[in-house]
């Protein structure tokens, strides 16, 4: 537990740098748009890549896939119903925050403190479902749906936005791969790996570039009800791992812990993307990381 809690506690303290370096002014807050494009587009594929060099593919693991898919898709729908009778950028807010799941910075730290390589096997499974959404295809939905910035209809602009994100590209490639048999060079691996480790400062910092200090009650309430939605989803999702899929306990276990991680940090991008409340949005992601961290230890420590 305490190797878990240094793990996290590390990330927890990058936020915590960049904060305090964008409210002193040492580094101008607009610096976290730069930072965005270099996580999306380079260190996240980076990040895939390498967690793909000797990975061995397993089709029961499919399974995890599906939950992964199965719970941000449930997230957003349940977004778009709650949020309904909302001006569209405030509906834009709860359906880009109130799915997904950091898998890279947060889960496989403790998936593979406990479980070692099998854990982060079953993580980046999981991840694969979760990816779907989190990478492009809830945020295609908003533009889309809520925002109503669509060109040549939903479908097309799902497509353009998901066949343009390269983590998701990166899956579907890597996991054909391994289908047929191929796996990534472990030299490739080592190509990527400093890339691969930038990802946890990269996105870390991004949120605590756009961390705001003060939150007044009415945008408190905001991030309460998106965290406490999606506290309430997580749980019913692990009561239906644990108890009805038939798998053995230690990938129940991964899976759960998966189910309990923070909010994905790309949803910062997207926020930003849209020109939505950045401040916000990073106060939400700083704060799902203190509720998943008392989450994710406690459901370590019964199922580990």
């Amino acid at each position: 537990v305490l190797d878990i809690l240094i793990s996290t506690g590390s990330y927890v303290a990058i936020i915590a740098i960049g904060a305090v370096c964008s409210h002193t002014g040492f580094i101008a807050a607009e610096t976290k748009n730069v930072v965005s494009r270099m996580l999306f587009y380079i260190t996240l594929p980076a990040t895939v890549v390498y967690s793909f060099v000797g990975f061995s593919f397993d089709p029961s693991l499919l399974m995890v896939s599906g939950v992964g898919l199965a719970v941000t898709v449930v997230g957003f729908l349940g977004t778009v119903l709650y949020t309904m009778r909302r001006p569209p950028e405030k509906r834009a807010f709860h359906t880009l925050m109130g799915y997904g799941y950091n898998i890279g910075c947060f889960a496989l730290p403790f998936v593979s403190a406990q479980f070692g390589p099998m854990g982060v096997v079953v993580a980046c499974m999981f991840d694969l479902g979760n990816c779907i959404m989190v990478s492009g295809g809830g945020y295609a939905l908003t533009r889309s749906l809520i925002l109503k910035k669509s060109v040549g209809g939903v479908a097309a602009s799902i497509a353009r936005t998901l066949l343009k994100t390269p983590v998701l590209d990166c899956y579907l490639v890597l996991i054909a791969l391994s289908a047929a048999g191929l796996h990534v060079p472990e030299a490739v691996g080592s190509l990527v790996e400093p890339l691969a480790h930038a990802n946890g400062f990269l996105a870390m910092f991004m949120i605590g570039l756009a961390f705001e200090w003060r939150i007044d009650k009415a945008r408190m309430k905001e991030v309460v009800q998106c965290i406490g939605w999606r506290v309430l989803i997580s749980l019913a999702f692990c009561a239906a791992v644990y108890f009805l899929l038939p798998l053995d306990e230690s990938v129940k276990a991964v899976t759960i812990i998966c189910l309990l991680a923070p909010i994905m940090s790309v949803g910062l991008v997207y926020v930003m993307w849209i020109d939505g409340d950045a401040e916000l949005a990073g106060f939400a992601i700083s704060a799902s990381v203190v509720v998943s961290l008392v989450l994710m230890t406690a459901a370590t420590m019964l199922l580990a």
